[in-house]
């Protein structure tokens, strides 16, 4: 679920956003197949090469732990779109839920109520992620962006990807009822393999939310 009109230039009020949010179901966005690569044969979701590896390539290639190296305890939204998210995350979670939090920071932008059983972060600074009072449980400190070995077919432009590896291990399969991602998807190379990983952890009924 991509959701968009969020910041305070968009015309819509937050009671205009969708009530019935389409959930995302890993039946609908993946299918089965059986291959061998590198030696080592799975059965899984095959997801579709979407970004072309010219357009993963980035003019200065450092390791994203050296930009991260120092805490950014700011906000990147302003006060509407914080407030909308905010009202959006309270229609989708259900009562106990589990939230992912994916390239997370110091905020969640979650609401008091209904309150998550669980709050798992994920993101670049761990001084962040501590700080962040709605966390509980996971904190997850990992680049999407430095990846080797299978990961790197992805640059060769293969056409499709298996995600046959975790970016994630820690997260049980199906687990997690809400995905969000906060400003911070667009800087991701590896698209498919988020997206593998999301399709993973979520619930059967589960949603993902993508908002910048």
């Amino acid at each position: 679920v991509i959701v968009e009109g969020l910041s305070s230039a968009s015309s819509s009020p937050p009671s205009q956003l969708p009530q019935n949010i389409p959930r995302a179901r890993r039946e609908s966005a993946t299918r089965d197949a059986t291959a061998e690569a590198g030696g080592v044969r799975a059965t899984g979701s095959l997801l579709r090469n979407l970004v072309s590896a010219p357009d993963r390539s980035r003019e200065a290639d450092a390791p994203d732990t050296i930009f991260y190296d120092d805490p950014y305890l700011v906000q990147h939204n302003d006060v509407k779109f914080r407030e909308r998210l905010e009202s959006l995350y309270g229609r989708l979670l259900p009562p106990d839920g589990v939230f992912l939090d994916l390239g997370s920071s110091w905020v969640s932008h979650l609401p008091s109520e209904p309150a998550p059983s669980q709050v798992w972060l994920h993101g670049m600074n761990q001084e962040e992620l501590d700080r962040n009072p709605r966390g509980t449980g996971l904190k997850m400190v990992r680049s999407f962006n430095d990846m080797d070995g299978p990961h790197g077919s992805l640059l060769s432009g293969v056409e499709c990807v298996r995600p046959t590896l975790c970016l994630l291990p820690e997260i049980p399969s199906g687990s997690v009822d809400v995905v969000g991602i906060c400003a911070a998807f667009q800087y991701w190379r590896f698209p498919e393999r988020v997206a593998g990983e999301i399709l993973r952890v979520l619930r059967p009924g589960g949603c993902c939310v993508v908002s910048f």
